[in-house]
């Protein structure tokens, strides 16, 4: 259903890119509602997920507090840690490495076997639209795709970091 609402959104609006984010209950593991963010340019996807990802972090930190304030005032007995994010994987954090992961897949679904190529500045928004990454960590999903040779970048300049929008991506 949220696939169906993005989609129509995008059509609607006109929006190139369109990305959404869950928030959750403070003290349930429910969802509370979700925000859509619609844009036309790869400016403001890119916008979106930097600040999306600090505060699903935040989110993460702010229900472990609520969850350990009420299991004390419930059993009217103190943690020994101070967070029960201390004792056991954050569920947010699994869930961006798994995005990272599937933004790895996507990117390598998109890319064109040569002598087809695709440019950066087209992927990278694509692949934000999709995934709850930022372009950071698609700059560095590329950089790792080349270094083991599964992604081709003719272009790619000496002593360069990270992929150029001006960029051609060909699978190998």
């Amino acid at each position: 259903m949220l696939n169906a609402f993005r989609d129509n959104l995008g059509h609607v609006g006109s929006y190139r890119y369109v990305a959404e984010t869950v928030v959750l209950r403070p003290d349930k593991d429910r969802t509370l509602y979700c925000l859509f963010y619609g844009t036309r340019s790869a400016k403001g996807i890119e916008t979106f997920r930097a600040c999306q990802i600090p505060a699903l972090e935040e989110q993460s930190r702010t229900r472990a507090a609520v969850k350990i304030k009420r299991a004390e005032a419930t059993s009217g007995q103190g943690e020994i840690f101070q967070s029960l994010h201390e004792m056991a994987p954050d569920r947010q954090l699994v869930d961006l490495r798994l995005e990272r992961d599937a933004a790895a897949r996507t990117i390598l679904e998109r890319t064109p076997t040569q002598p087809n190529a695709i440019r950066y500045g087209q992927l990278w928004p694509q692949v934000l639209a999709l995934h709850t990454v930022s372009k950071v960590d698609v700059n560095k999903i590329v950089a790792r795709l080349r270094a083991d040779d599964k992604l081709l970048i003719p272009d790619w300049e000496k002593h360069r970091r990270v992929p150029q929008d001006g960029y051609r991506l060909q699978r190998t």
